[in-house]
């Protein structure tokens, strides 16, 4: 008894590999599963983002606070389409779980599968309670504006900040002083150099007396 020929193995193979694409080159590449969501620029917003992948014409994406439930569901549900390979979902409601899928509208007019279900935590924004945030996020035009509110700090006398990538190499990093009698200032952190993706953002808030006294690290998506 003969075993399959070579060519109906070529031919399984080619179909395997036609597949592939359709249902797994679609990957979120933020917020991290099962964690933390990406604040944007504006209280109780959010930012997700996915990979892109030629030939395709826009992503649909559904975002629900139901697990189980991705068309009709009750509670906080929002779907639609967009071209880009990012989203901003604004009025999330705060210290909840989010449930997100997406999937590719072709050129052609394929549809592809859709993606396997993430998740993330809707945490408090505490932007309007640090003294340094970001003036946007997403950021365009290769510069990363900060703000500060010095009044929330009185000792603070300057602020240091490092960017890395991904793989946790240091990019860039610097000091910003405080200006005299100045309660609100914006800084820019010019990037020229950067390529459009997700870095992560360290700032440490320090005093006269070398003591660092506010750490915290901002994801930054730069497109």
């Amino acid at each position: 008894m003969h075993g399959p020929s070579f060519s109906w193995f070529l031919s399984t193979l080619a179909i395997f590999v036609s597949v592939i694409p359709s249902v797994f080159s679609q990957v979120h590449k933020f917020p991290d599963h099962g964690g933390k969501g990406v604040p944007g620029a504006f209280p109780y917003s959010f930012v997700f983002g996915w990979g892109g992948v030629e030939g395709v014409l826009s992503y649909q994406y559904v975002i629900s606070d139901n697990p189980l439930c991705f068309s009709g569901c009750s509670g906080d549900t929002r779907e639609g389409f967009t071209p880009d390979t990012f989203l901003v979902a604004y009025n999330m409601e705060p210290d909840r779980w989010y449930y997100w899928i997406t999937r590719m509208i072709m050129v052609d007019g394929d549809t592809s599968e859709w993606s396997l279900i993430s998740s993330f935590l809707t945490e408090t924004p505490e932007n309007s309670a640090r003294m340094v945030s970001m003036g946007g996020n997403p950021v365009s035009g290769r510069q990363i504006p900060l703000r500060f509110n010095w009044a929330l700090n009185p000792e603070a006398a300057r602020v240091t900040y490092k960017i890395y990538n991904l793989s946790g190499t240091l990019l860039e990093s610097g000091t910003f002083s405080r200006s005299v009698g100045f309660r609100l200032e914006e800084k820019i952190i010019p990037v020229p150099y950067f390529t459009p993706g997700l870095y992560i953002l360290e700032v440490e808030v320090g005093n006269n007396l070398n003591n660092f006294n506010n750490h915290f690290t901002i994801k930054v998506i730069l497109l």
